[in-house]
Order: C-alpha cells, then structure tokens, then sequence
C-alpha cells in the first residue's frame, strides 16, 4: 500500500526551484509578514511539505491561498476558525 502512495506521490511530483528576486509570493518563496505588531516568517510549500510549526505553509491551504500572488505592502486577510486574520507583506525572498 504504501509502495502505491509513494508512485501516486511521484506521479504527481513538481520540481520547484527556491524562488529568489520574486515580485510576489508564489510557490517555493519565504516571506516576512506582520500582525499585530509581530514579524512572522513563512514559505510557501507544497501539501507535502507543509509543517506550520517550522513556518512552512501549503500552498492548498486557506492561508496559503491567501498569501498566492501577493506582493510587498499588500495586506492579506483570511478566515480562520477565530476570525479573520490579517497580515502585511513586508519582504520576499
């Protein structure tokens, strides 16, 4: 079974290089963001390799959504369970 989910997985696998000079969030950059006042980093990653703890988020999750094509200085908002989030681009790398 797991020899199947693995071929499934490599079936379906996209080779994206760490984005560097990128004008706007896409998958495979890190970028800075604020709210409330705090600086919070995170790069956009595949379902795979998302771990938000380590600040790797999904580029197929709702916060991932959000973050997808945004650019330094444009605030980005999204629903979570406990409202909505905003946060600000600072920087990308």
């Amino acid at each position: 079974t797991r020899v199947l989910e693995l071929e499934d997985i490599m079936h379906d696998l996209v080779i994206v290089e760490d984005a560097t000079g990128a004008m706007e969030i896409a998958l495979g950059t890190t970028f800075i963001v604020e709210t409330d006042g705090k600086k919070k980093k995170f790069s956009l990653v595949g379902s795979n390799e998302a771990n938000p703890l380590e600040g790797k988020i999904s580029n197929e999750s709702p916060i991932g959504l959000a973050f997808l094509g945004a650019k330094p200085g444009d605030k980005v908002e999204f629903q979570a369970p406990s409202g909505t989030i905003s946060y600000r681009i600072l920087e990308i790398h």
